[in-house]
């Protein structure tokens, strides 16, 4: 959801046309039109807060909100089980190192470096002071 669309939906909410929100926060109709109807973010400041104000949310809540919606709404758009999983990775951090690894979310540190090298000298020390272990689990299948 876009920060236009999450404002529409909000103005929609409080049962108002943007019509009549605009007159209710004393803004011209045509420049809240534009605004929804264009992007939020090039706006003069005294305008957004005007309909932030009048909507009873912060700048920074509306901030929350992408102006990429293919983006924002694969995120907004989890499944059940998703949500579950997201929930389950927070409260075990132990485990998240695992899980990124397993899912080829982070990289390990050989990989990173290996960037930096130039000759088979270095690749040689940096292979030698190479630190990670393995991920430990006191989880067995």
């Amino acid at each position: 959801m876009t920060r236009e669309q999450y404002l529409k939906l909000l103005i929609r909410n409080k049962g108002l046309t943007i019509k009549e929100y605009a007159k209710q926060i004393g803004m011209p109709y045509s420049t809240l039109l534009s605004m929804l109807n264009g992007s939020i973010g090039g706006a003069a400041v005294d305008n957004v807060a005007k309909i932030c104000f009048g909507l009873d949310i912060s700048i920074s809540e509306l901030q929350k909100y992408s102006n990429n919606p293919s983006i924002d709404g694969d995120i907004l758009n989890l499944s059940r089980h998703e949500k579950i999983v997201i929930i389950s990775y927070r409260k075990q951090p132990e485990m998240q190192a695992a899980v990124d690894r397993l899912l080829g979310v982070k990289q390990n540190n050989l990989i990173n470096r290996l960037n930096d090298v130039e000759t088979a000298d270095e690749l040689t020390e940096l292979a030698s002071k190479d630190t990670e272990q393995p991920v430990k689990s006191e989880h067995h299948l």
